[in-house]
C-alpha cells in the first residue's frame, strides 16, 4: 500500500500538469506554425526553458546520485574498488 506521502505527491503532479497543459500546448502550437527560423528558435528556447523550470532535471540529478551512492555500499562494488 502507498504512502500517503506518496499519493498526495502524485497528486499535486497531476494537478501541476493539468495547470502547465494549455500554455504547454499554446507553445508547441505556435512552433509549429512559425515560418520564420528566427521565431522557432525563440519559442524553442520558452519550451527549454519550461522544462528546465519544471525541476525535472534536478529531479534526475538527485537520483542519479543517490543511485550511485547506495551502489558503491555494495560488498562486491567496494572489492572491486579496492582491487
Amino acid at each position: 500500500m502507498a504512502k500517503k506521502s506518496m499519493i498526495a505527491r502524485d497528486v499535486k503532479r497531476k494537478k501541476l500538469v493539468e495547470r502547465f497543459a494549455s500554455k504547454r500546448w499554446a507553445l508547441l502550437e505556435a512552433f509549429h506554425s512559425a515560418k520564420d527560423p528566427m521565431e522557432r528558435l525563440e519559442i524553442h528556447r520558452k519550451i527549454q526553458a519550461a522544462f528546465f523550470q519544471s525541476g525535472f532535471l534536478l529531479l534526475v540529478g538527485l537520483s542519479l546520485v543517490l543511485i550511485i551512492r547506495d551502489t558503491t555500499q555494495l560488498s562486491i562494488v567496494q572489492q572491486l574498488i579496492n582491487r
